[in-house]
């Protein structure tokens, strides 16, 4: 269930009541009124459930085993007919809350979130802190008079209403069933009209731009970010303008200024939205950063000029209608969560193809768009402390054909150096193919020497092969080089920014890496009619490797950064690592790895 509403409709003088809302209303309904009963329901029949709240989205899940999903749906929609609101759970909830926020105090990506909404304009929803805290939902407002949960049943009762409301439902009973079900358990939902809130006016006016912000960041991090306001281009979703942009900004290729790149759009709510070009910096590029703004303002001048250009516009729209053709299957509660949100924004009969798919070329929506990209100067800001995080800134049967499906992989060559398993695809039946290469080598991981020789060469191999395979990746082929448990992240950025913390994902924590001790693994995936192509390219580069010095030193102190970095991971991931580091036989530590490279 989404409902087209969130922390900008938050009242002024109660930042992170949606949210709030969001975790009370969980707490019991009439028709079920243990506040427990929905948990325990899902708990009892290996099912979970899960909310966020976003901008102007509010949107609650669930999965369950498929045998129960009437009764689970039937506990599910009263939370939106009878809820109670308990007053016994409001304390209790708040904390929740405040918990939320203070895990997410050393988080860069939090931070600097927060941190963009504080420096817009402060009369605009926008600006305000969405998560809450117990500073402001329960302290603040107790001084001042106000019943929260009296103010919370108010926020319910003029936003909750069924016209705004968008439902999915999964599961294996007929379309006609499932719709049954809707409509004799769902019609019960109040209908009060309620608007859908709309945001017209940008938070990013005339006088917030042409601003350079630097941050202080919690880990060692530098990345350069040029963010630009463009109004809610949603309408436009049949030529996509700002994925033709994104397709040409994102390219990446060889340079010592930076280690990634990645451009797109980003709905900041019903309204407008940002584009942003993020580029991950080496060290040397940091001391660079005026030069590379001037460069890429040249750029965006050099695609302006140019204007749209067809066969740019074509490959692009090949691409997109080939990976949705194509996508596999994504886990149920999230694939209903995706679709309600989208129900807001497109009809019915795109709600899965129309956020990825570009039907056709609208020449005039693109050239508007590159309008947006102006060349500019920038002023700098004096180092301040934002409020809420202190962030420091200077500003789906097989057919009957299919019956000899092999069950298992089998060996096909099996020699004293070599052994080849094989899997055939008989269950998704798309043109995709996987293949994992592991080279072995007992010296791999034999020292924590060794250890760091056989991350950086790995690192050292995709560097040089950065520009083949960017390419290769917009065809939708992939490749990595796993080795010992490091600290590398486990895939790139997305290309499109889906939202904007996605930015601050790529630093990945070393308690979760599906990598080896064994030597080297390569792991090709994507559409299999080029990928032997791409499987030989590297192998090649493996074997031919000539180590640049610049880019060495380079990658020597991005792996150091992150290795210093995670001191800074949140206490639950450190803990999970070092369980790890008491239970194997060998892992080496951070520290080991960082007093090697240095």
């Amino acid at each position: 269930m989404d409902v087209h509403v969130g922390q900008l409709c938050d009242p002024d003088e109660l930042p992170g009541l949606a949210h709030f809302c969001e975790h009370l209303l969980f707490m019991g309904t009439e028709a079920y009124p243990s506040e427990n009963e929905y948990s325990e329901f899902l708990a009892a029949h290996a099912g979970a459930s899960n909310a966020f709240t976003s901008a102007d989205h509010t949107n609650y899940y669930f999965d369950v085993n498929a045998d129960h999903l009437e009764g689970a749906f039937d506990r599910f929609i009263h939370f939106f007919i009878d809820p109670l609101f308990s007053a016994s759970c409001t304390e209790r909830e708040l904390l929740a809350v405040d918990s939320e926020h203070r895990k997410n105090l050393q988080s860069d990506g939090w931070r600097i979130h927060q941190l963009d909404k504080d420096l817009c304009d402060p009369s605009h929803p926008y600006a305000h802190f969405g998560t809450g805290s117990i500073e402001t939902l329960r302290d603040e407002p107790a001084r001042r008079g106000i019943d929260v949960r009296e103010e919370l049943l108010k926020f319910h009762a003029r936003y909750y209403s069924a016209n705004i409301m968008t439902l999915v439902i999964l599961g294996k009973e007929p379309v006609e069933q499932l719709a049954r079900w809707v409509v004799d358990k769902a019609s019960a939902i109040k209908n009060i009209s309620a608007a859908v809130p709309t945001f017209d006016k940008h938070p990013l006016s005339e006088a917030h731009l042409l601003t350079e912000i630097r941050i202080k960041p919690v880990k060692d991090l530098r990345e350069l970010r040029i963010v630009f306001p463009l109004p809610d281009l949603t309408p436009q979703y049949l030529c996509k303008p700002t994925d033709y942009v994104s397709h040409l900004v994102g390219h990446e290729s060889e340079g010592s200024w930076a280690q990634e790149l990645s451009a797109g759009s980003h709905l900041g709510a019903k309204g407008f939205e940002f584009f942003t070009i993020a580029i991950s910096l080496t060290e040397k590029g940091s001391k660079h950063h005026e030069e590379i703004v001037k460069l890429v303002f040249a750029y965006l001048e050099v695609i302006r000029n140019a204007g749209p250009v067809d066969w740019i516009y074509e490959e692009s729209k090949n691409l997109s209608d080939v990976f949705f053709r194509f996508a596999e299957k994504t886990h149920p509660s999230s694939f209903v969560s995706r679709v309600a949100g989208h129900l807001h924004d497109y009809p019915p009969e795109h709600a899965l193809c129309g956020p990825r798919v570009m039907f056709q070329m609208d020449r005039a929506a693109i050239a508007h768009v590159l309008t947006v990209f102006i060349n500019s100067d920038f002023d700098s800001n004096g180092w301040d402390a934002a409020k809420w995080y202190g962030t420091e800134y200077k500003c789906t049967p097989l057919s009957e054909d299919l019956k000899t499906k092999e069950t298992r992989p089998t060996i096909i060559i099996d020699t004293p150096t070599v052994r080849l398993w094989h899997k055939k695809d008989d269950t998704f039946w798309v043109p995709k193919a996987q293949a994992n290469l592991l080279l072995k080598s007992p010296l791999a991981y034999a020292t924590s020497v060794t250890a760091i020789h056989a991350q950086l060469y790995a690192r050292l191999v995709e560097d040089a092969m950065n520009e083949y395979t960017y390419f290769a990746e917009v065809a939708g082929l992939s490749m990595a080089l796993k080795v010992n448990p490091d600290l590398r992240e486990r895939g790139r950025v997305f290309r499109k920014l889906t939202a904007f913390i996605d930015a601050f994902k790529m630093w990945h924590p070393p308690w979760n890496d599906q990598s080896t001790t064994d030597g080297i693994e390569l792991t090709v995936r994507g559409y299999n009619d080029k990928l032997p192509l791409l499987v030989t390219k590297v192998v090649e580069a493996i074997k031919t490797l000539r180590i640049d010095a610049e880019r060495f030193v380079a990658i020597k102190e991005e792996a150091g950064r992150q290795l210093k970095n995670f001191a800074m991971e949140q206490p639950y991931a450190q803990v999970t690592y070092y369980v790890s580091h008491a239970t194997q036989e060998r892992l080496w530590t951070a520290d080991e790895k960082l007093a090697i490279l240095e």
